[in-house]
């Protein structure tokens, strides 16, 4: 059978611009693993680039001379696994099997260009991918995709205005990362100690040493009085996949379950009137706690927004609507994705591929109960960073999609640079 390629089609070529075959363009080059790791540093030794150690997990080194080398600049492809399509650059060393490098022939396509070009194509996607079990990188595919290219100077351009972007997406994540931290670094303090310089004794618990008039309770004391105030979604069997529809009511799905973040706009699924009806036990409302029995993390939780006046969680995510009198909303949700109460939902949780946790031993987690007034004030303290938290956390999400919209125009000549 013949290979074919993708081709990156628009109703007529941008006058100076060409249409070529990225094997023309472009080298492909394939890793392999040399005969000898090391653990350390040496002479003639680089660092040994395999998924892992893109992350600094289990750095290993090799000698140079025993395989295919990238710098910076160069793009890596995982070539094979899960995660196959995905790239990078910014590595130096010695690449393994697992990984492909693409290097411009000659000056006629630039590395930035060249950079976006490829994000632009969609590499993860199935059209470059082959196998069963285990998917692999369909790089012929790739070969023999015609692409458009425009002019040098075009191609700087584009590049320096996609990368002016990457660089703003890039300060949003170190805006994140860095109150995220801080949140993390007073989190211990308020959620086991309580307001500072307030409480003189303690009492030991399982969670720690917590002041002497804060009540050790479980996550089922926190659920309101009312019916089905604490409960999970429905067997896969009475929720399929054919009771799926185009629009009605909005499914709660696991990935739209954050870590303190609800993503009513991921990965949209409706069901009909109907079925929801049928399965009201399980209706979910704005302002109620969901909370997931599985992925990573487990027992993670978020509040539920007004995006919908009313959703249907399905199974493995559980409806926790609190009793208000007692308890404050944001300080539940914080004390639930909090390290102490994680680490033991994560130690309850069953399997080892994919811990989950049943909605058993999510009621019978240990909780703390301060007084009302002293939960308000905690909250509060935290709500001020979630809040800035959120806020870049939407302009990131802004970014990328400015990002994608305006490399499919730039890429296709729809919207023309000046040069």
């Amino acid at each position: 059978m013949t290979q074919t390629g993708v081709t990156m089609t628009v109703e007529e070529i941008p006058k100076g611009w060409r249409k070529e075959k990225l094997t023309d363009l472009l080298i492909f080059e394939k890793g392999k693993k040399p005969s000898e790791l090391f653990d350390e540093p040496g002479h003639n030794r680089v660092k040994y680039l395999i998924v892992d150690s893109i992350n600094d997990n289990g750095t290993k080194y090799a000698n140079k001379d025993e395989g295919v080398v990238c710098s910076n600049e160069d793009l890596l492809i995982i070539a094979d696994g899960s995660r196959s399509g995905h790239m990078f650059t910014g590595q130096n060393g010695l690449v393994s099997s697992t990984f492909l490098i693409i290097k411009p022939k000659n000056n006629s396509i630039h590395k930035k260009f060249l950079y976006y070009l490829m994000n632009n194509l969609g590499l993860t996607g199935k059209q470059f991918r082959k196998g069963g079990a285990i998917p692999h990188f369909d790089y012929n595919r790739l070969r023999l995709t015609i692409a458009l290219l425009p002019t040098d100077k075009e191609q700087d351009k584009i590049s320096n205005m996609l990368t002016a972007i990457d660089d703003s997406i890039e300060e949003t994540d170190k805006i994140i990362d860095k109150c995220l931290h801080l949140k993390n670094g007073i989190i211990q303090t308020l959620l086991l100690k309580g307001i500072p310089k307030r409480h003189k004794k303690f009492q030991e618990t399982e969670l720690g040493d917590i002041p002497e008039d804060w009540k050790f309770i479980t996550l089922g004391d926190v659920a309101s009085p009312t019916k089905n105030s604490f409960v999970d979604g429905p067997f896969g069997s009475d929720l399929k996949v054919s009771d799926y529809t185009d629009e009605g009511i909005l499914l709660i799905q696991l990935q739209n379950i954050g870590d303190g973040i609800f993503y009513p706009e991921s990965d949209e699924k409706y069901t009909s009137e109907e079925k929801y009806k049928e399965l009201f036990r399980h209706a979910v409302f704005p302002n109620d706690i969901v909370i997931s029995k599985m992925a990573d993390p487990i027992a993670r939780c978020c509040i539920v927004t007004d995006y919908r006046d009313r959703y249907l969680a399905v199974a493995d995510c559980v409806r926790l609507k609190i009793n208000e009198t007692e308890f404050d909303l944001q300080y539940v949700m914080a004390l639930m994705n909090s390290p102490h109460v994680r680490r033991i939902a994560f130690s309850r949780g069953t399997g080892t591929t994919r811990r989950r946790i049943g909605l058993g031993e999510l009621r019978r987690l240990p909780f703390l109960k301060p007084s009302l007034v002293e939960q308000k004030e905690i909250s509060s303290i935290l709500s001020s960073f979630d809040k800035r938290i959120i806020k870049e956390t939407e302009k990131k999400g802004k970014l990328h999609k400015l990002k994608v919209s305006l490399m499919q125009k730039l890429l296709s000549g729809e919207i023309r640079v000046r040069v």
